[in-house]
């Protein structure tokens, strides 16, 4: 099952770029709401082939949209499931080489959902919102 989704994800999907920052917070202990934060990449870009779509009107997608945790310009992303996508800040970039004007997306809250087949994930579920600017926090 595992390299039937990997096949359709490879011949159909998009070449995706995966990058994990770490944040350090520059200021004195305990001042933290407005302090500055240094972030740091730590891993990638990794690329791999994954599919792209907006987000739906249904199901999970619909839920999402009434707690207001995903917005009509956000993107779901299906990651392989070998692919981590966990960390402090994780961006995802559509593209290989990243064109002139990249599109790099923040993965939102829920954040990465597994979907596990026979003990092993295939695939996980991102959404994701466009970052103005390159900026690492996402405009909300």
């Amino acid at each position: 099952m595992r390299d039937q989704i990997t096949t359709f994800a490879t011949n159909l999907g998009t070449v995706l770029r995966l990058r994990t920052f770490s944040g350090t917070i520059v200021g004195d202990a305990g001042s933290y709401y407005d302090d500055q934060i240094t972030w740091s990449l730590v891993a990638g870009p990794t690329y791999f082939s994954g599919i792209v779509q907006p987000v739906g009107n249904r199901g999970t997608d619909a839920f999402l949209r009434a707690q207001g945790r995903i917005l009509d310009g956000d993107l779901k992303f299906y990651v392989p499931g070998n692919i981590s996508t966990s960390g402090m800040a994780v961006v995802i970039g559509i593209g290989s080489p990243p064109p002139t004007t990249p599109r790099e997306y923040h993965i939102l809250e829920p954040g990465p959902v597994a979907i596990p087949y026979q003990d092993a994930t295939i695939y996980t579920t991102v959404y994701g919102r466009y970052l103005q600017g390159g900026s690492l926090l996402p405009n909300i």
